[in-house]
Protein backbone atom coordinates (compact mmCIF):
# COMPACT_ATOMS: atom_id res chain seq x y z
CA UNK A 1 0.00 0.00 0.00
CA UNK A 2 1.33 3.41 -0.98
CA UNK A 3 1.82 6.01 1.71
CA UNK A 4 1.37 8.90 -0.75
CA UNK A 5 -1.55 11.22 -0.19
CA UNK A 6 -3.77 11.58 -3.26
CA UNK A 7 -4.16 15.07 -4.69
CA UNK A 8 -7.95 14.83 -4.26
CA UNK A 9 -7.59 14.12 -0.54
CA UNK A 10 -4.98 16.89 -0.19
CA UNK A 11 -7.35 19.37 -1.83
CA UNK A 12 -10.16 18.38 0.53
CA UNK A 13 -7.89 18.88 3.53
CA UNK A 14 -6.61 22.23 2.30
CA UNK A 15 -10.16 23.51 1.78
CA UNK A 16 -10.40 23.58 5.60
CA UNK A 17 -7.08 25.29 6.29
CA UNK A 18 -6.69 29.00 7.06
CA UNK A 19 -4.98 31.37 4.65
CA UNK A 20 -1.87 31.78 6.77
CA UNK A 21 -1.44 28.01 6.89
CA UNK A 22 -2.04 27.72 3.14
CA UNK A 23 0.84 30.12 2.59
CA UNK A 24 3.04 27.88 4.74
CA UNK A 25 1.88 24.77 2.84
CA UNK A 26 3.07 26.44 -0.38
CA UNK A 27 6.61 25.93 0.89
CA UNK A 28 6.31 22.15 1.35
CA UNK A 29 6.63 20.98 -2.27
CA UNK A 30 5.33 21.67 -5.77
CA UNK A 31 2.13 19.64 -5.40
CA UNK A 32 1.22 21.22 -2.07
CA UNK A 33 2.04 24.65 -3.46
CA UNK A 34 -0.15 24.18 -6.51
CA UNK A 35 -3.10 22.90 -4.46
CA UNK A 36 -2.73 25.75 -1.95
CA UNK A 37 -2.55 28.36 -4.70
CA UNK A 38 -5.76 27.01 -6.20
CA UNK A 39 -7.52 27.81 -2.94
CA UNK A 40 -5.69 31.05 -2.14
CA UNK A 41 -6.43 32.61 -5.53
CA UNK A 42 -9.88 31.13 -6.26
CA UNK A 43 -11.86 34.03 -4.76
CA UNK A 44 -10.19 37.44 -4.60
CA UNK A 45 -11.82 40.43 -2.91
CA UNK A 46 -9.92 43.72 -2.87
CA UNK A 47 -11.35 45.92 -0.11
CA UNK A 48 -8.50 48.24 0.84
CA UNK A 49 -5.63 50.01 -0.82
CA UNK A 50 -3.18 47.68 0.92
CA UNK A 51 -4.80 44.73 -0.86
CA UNK A 52 -4.23 46.37 -4.24
CA UNK A 53 -0.89 44.51 -4.50
CA UNK A 54 -2.77 41.33 -5.42
CA UNK A 55 -3.74 43.06 -8.68
CA UNK A 56 -0.06 43.61 -9.43
CA UNK A 57 0.61 39.95 -8.70
CA UNK A 58 -2.20 38.85 -11.01
CA UNK A 59 -0.97 41.20 -13.74
CA UNK A 60 2.53 39.75 -13.52
CA UNK A 61 1.66 36.08 -13.03
CA UNK A 62 -0.58 34.37 -15.56
CA UNK A 63 -0.38 31.04 -13.71
CA UNK A 64 -1.79 32.62 -10.53
CA UNK A 65 -4.34 34.79 -12.37
CA UNK A 66 -5.66 31.74 -14.22
CA UNK A 67 -6.68 30.26 -10.84
CA UNK A 68 -9.06 33.16 -10.08
CA UNK A 69 -12.74 32.27 -10.42
CA UNK A 70 -14.29 35.22 -8.57
CA UNK A 71 -12.87 38.74 -8.41
CA UNK A 72 -14.40 41.66 -6.48
CA UNK A 73 -13.23 45.19 -5.92
CA UNK A 74 -14.94 47.06 -3.10
CA UNK A 75 -12.85 50.24 -3.03
CA UNK A 76 -12.23 52.77 -5.77
CA UNK A 77 -9.23 52.17 -7.96
CA UNK A 78 -7.64 54.02 -10.81
CA UNK A 79 -8.23 52.21 -14.08
CA UNK A 80 -4.68 51.33 -14.89
CA UNK A 81 -2.73 49.08 -17.18
CA UNK A 82 -2.13 46.88 -14.14
CA UNK A 83 -5.84 46.21 -13.70
CA UNK A 84 -6.31 45.63 -17.43
CA UNK A 85 -3.47 43.11 -17.51
CA UNK A 86 -4.72 41.38 -14.34
CA UNK A 87 -8.21 40.99 -15.80
CA UNK A 88 -6.83 39.75 -19.12
CA UNK A 89 -4.79 37.14 -17.25
CA UNK A 90 -7.84 35.83 -15.35
CA UNK A 91 -8.70 33.31 -18.06
CA UNK A 92 -10.97 31.24 -15.78
CA UNK A 93 -12.88 34.18 -14.28
CA UNK A 94 -16.57 33.39 -13.78
CA UNK A 95 -17.70 36.20 -11.49
CA UNK A 96 -16.63 39.86 -11.58
CA UNK A 97 -17.98 42.43 -9.12
CA UNK A 98 -17.01 46.10 -9.31
CA UNK A 99 -18.54 48.05 -6.40
CA UNK A 100 -18.51 51.83 -6.33
CA UNK A 101 -16.48 52.11 -9.51
CA UNK A 102 -16.61 54.84 -12.13
CA UNK A 103 -18.16 53.92 -15.48
CA UNK A 104 -14.68 54.11 -17.00
CA UNK A 105 -13.76 51.00 -14.99
CA UNK A 106 -15.46 48.95 -17.68
CA UNK A 107 -13.06 50.35 -20.27
CA UNK A 108 -10.43 48.10 -18.69
CA UNK A 109 -12.39 45.06 -19.84
CA UNK A 110 -12.33 46.08 -23.49
CA UNK A 111 -8.60 46.76 -23.66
Amino acid sequence: MSSKLSVDVLQLILENVGKADLVAVCQVNKVCCSCSQDILYRNICVQTDSQWRVCQTLANSTHLASRVRSFSIMSRFNCTETMAKALQNMSSLRNLILYNQPASALDVLSS
